[in-house]
């Protein structure tokens, strides 16, 4: 079988960055300030990469952080 859609354009952009870490953010911030119309997509729910998600559990002494951003903290021990 061959299945075929017709994939309608919304919107066009002159730069797609893929990752919102400190490098992706950065890359896209310049080409914005720049005047390019740019689209950031980044998976986890806060830009900065492992400069935030990556040390947030350090800080706040989080067990567990869901998708829908509860965060379960550790008693303290």
């Amino acid at each position: 079988m061959f299945y075929s859609k017709e994939i309608v354009q919304k919107k066009s952009y002159d730069l797609i960055v893929a990752g919102g870490g400190f490098a992706g953010f950065s890359a896209a911030y310049a080409a914005a300030r720049e005047g390019m119309h740019v689209l950031l997509i980044e998976r986890s729910m806060a830009l900065g990469g492992v400069g935030t998600m990556g040390l947030i559990t350090d800080i706040l002494g989080a067990k567990y952080i869901d998708r829908e951003g509860n965060v379960t903290l550790t008693s303290g021990d």
